[in-house]
């Protein structure tokens, strides 16, 4: 999006993606985008007659989605960044839709929109459960309109790196003017000895756009490469990082353990809006007894009731049962979920699917305001790489995909202001580079790794068993040469132990930060964030604690 809306400004736009276009986290994200229409009449096809509608008592739409992201939050959004980002839901959904999007609508010409867990009222635009394939596609489409035109002769100024891996940004003088990267040149010939260059692409600016930490636990719904790249790259440019406890553990991911090649597969948080229930081992719902609003609570609060649950029966897996929504609205709305799990012998339709909590969103990563800008001049960081504080302690459901669309159209914004004529930017493009990396820090045996920060900086958290895992992430590490492979692998340990860290220094509970020994939210830390800068190269250092609102009591 980011990149579109550049070249509509007439930027000169680099584009590097670590394997190609169609991968990322958004490409998997089921149920939707968050959005309030300015009115109901904004939530109807542009062709219904919305005209004699109006906005039913209570409050208004944008006030009421703000309200809910506040409340899930845990007292650590920040409102001003959150009510920019969700006033342009609305702008966001009309854009989407200019790109070719197409949302689900009703027989009588309004959008189908979905609730979700922590949600006062439907506001989720989707496309039936595979929403955002089609956002994906959407864009890849549009920006591949700028690659023909390209190739036709039109100076469009558009260059695609696939299979591109950025390992470090570039700084002068304390400003960002670019990033080292390692292209891979046989990505499709296997059966050849990999060969791999190192390119320089210098840059007026340089945003990161890289996604989440997933990888970092052993059960995720994130794809292989959400290897925290993005984050780590800003940490040794001397970025500040916040909120690198808040890890999202998603309540309903498909647990299959006899089966060897079965993934943690996502089940989308809009079954149980539509009418799923979770149940024990003796088929009985045990939701309202940790929560008046059941299946619909935040997914912090269901993923440790989740988890309090199989502790007491000793199991590994909670049931959902799909049946209650009914047949013809489940082919209907969810007809990706019901296909993949019958690829592994479920019917849904008739039979209860095995699930548990898989680590699935961070709300941490690099400290950004609403249009992206981070610490560092000229560097921004937009989607799940970004903590911009819209998410506080605990995202809430389907506002990922909200704040990087919006984000995307900010930093554009942004940037576009600042548009020079090609050839003009005072960088040359796509230097080589001949400078040898030093050796990198990597766990010794990565899943081990993985397995240890999922059992020990899980969904419950304590100061022995994160105690444990910062001596084992401190004393389980070697030296390797520079590469791909153990670049990510770098990346993977750099990341949890600035989690584990940053959850040991955070003495409470809140949101998706829960610690069995300091079970209360303390409200010493209310409206605040833990810090974290480079210090020294491949060290940590504690800057403090800051205030998200300093000028209150």
């Amino acid at each position: 999006m980011a990149a579109i809306k550049l070249l509509e400004s007439g930027a000169d736009v680099v584009l590097a993606c670590k394997t190609g276009l169609a991968e990322s986290n958004s490409r998997y994200a089921q149920g939707g985008i968050a959005a309030a229409a300015p009115s109901v009449a904004s939530a109807f096809a542009k062709n219904a007659d919305a005209s004699a509608k109006v906005i039913p008592g209570g409050k208004a739409p944008i006030q009421a989605h703000l309200a809910d992201t506040i409340k899930a939050g845990a007292g650590l959004v920040d409102e001003k960044v959150a009510e920019e980002i969700v006033g342009n839901g609305w702008r966001l959904i009309e854009l989407l839709s200019g790109y070719g999007v197409v949302f689900d609508h009703l027989p009588d010409g309004s959008y189908s929109l979905a609730r979700e867990g922590g949600h006062s009222a439907a506001r989720v635009y989707h496309h039936q459960d595979v929403t955002g394939t089609w956002i994906c596609n959407a864009l890849i489409d549009q920006l591949m309109s700028f690659a023909k035109q390209k190739k036709a002769g039109a100076n469009n100024n558009l260059h695609i790196l696939d299979h591109t891996f950025a390992c470090d940004l570039i700084m002068a003088d304390g400003i960002c003017v670019g990033a080292r990267m390692i292209k891979d040149k046989t990505p499709q010939q296997k059966e050849l000895p990999k060969q791999e260059e190192i390119m320089t692409v210098l840059a007026r600016h340089t945003i990161l756009g890289t996604g989440g930490i997933g990888q970092v636990f052993s059960r995720t719904t994130n794809p292989a490469i959400a290897t925290g790249d993005g984050i780590a790259m800003a940490y040794h440019a001397g970025a500040e990082l916040i909120d690198m406890e808040f890890v999202q553990f998603h309540p309903t991911a498909l647990r299959l353990p006899n089966v060897s090649d079965a993934p943690t597969m996502l089940i989308s948080e809009a079954v149980r809006g539509a009418g799923a229930l979770l149940l024990d081992h003796n088929k009985e719902r045990f939701m309202r007894r940790f929560d008046p609003a059941g299946e619909l609570a935040t997914r912090d609060v269901i993923a440790r009731s989740m988890y309090e649950v199989m502790k007491e029966t000793g199991s590994e897996e909670i049931f959902l049962d799909f049946r209650p929504i009914g047949k013809e609205v489940l082919e209907e709305n969810f007809p990706n979920i019901l296909r993949q799990l019958s690829q592994y012998g479920i019917n849904a339709l008739e039979e209860l699917v095995p699930v548990s909590p898989a680590a699935h969103y961070f709300m941490g990563g690099i400290k950004a305001s609403y249009n992206g800008k981070t610490s560092i001049p000229f560097l921004y960081a937009v989607g799940e790489c970004a903590s911009t504080g819209l998410h506080g302690a605990n995202r809430l459901a389907s506002n990922s995909l909200l704040e990087a669309g919006a984000m995307a159209l900010n930093v554009a914004g942004l940037i576009g202001a600042d548009i020079r004529p090609a050839g003009n930017s005072g960088f040359d493009k796509n230097l080589n580079c001949s400078e040898a990396f030093s050796p990198l820090t990597i766990p010794c045996h990565l899943p081990t790794l993985r397995r240890l920060m999922f059992a020990q900086a899980g969904i419950v958290r304590s100061a022995s068993s994160l105690g444990e895992a910062i001596i084992s992430l401190n004393n389980d590490s070697t030296q390797a040469n520079y590469s791909v492979a153990a670049a990510e692998a770098a990346n993977i340990l750099l990341t949890a132990k600035l989690i584990a860290q940053s959850a040991l220094r955070r003495e409470e509970s809140r949101g998706a930060h829960y610690r069995s020994d300091y079970p209360q939210t303390d409200e010493k830390f209310a409206a605040r964030q833990i810090v974290y800068n480079q210090g020294q190269a491949d060290r940590h250092k504690w800057t403090g604690v800051r205030d998200l609102c300093p000028n209150s009591n």
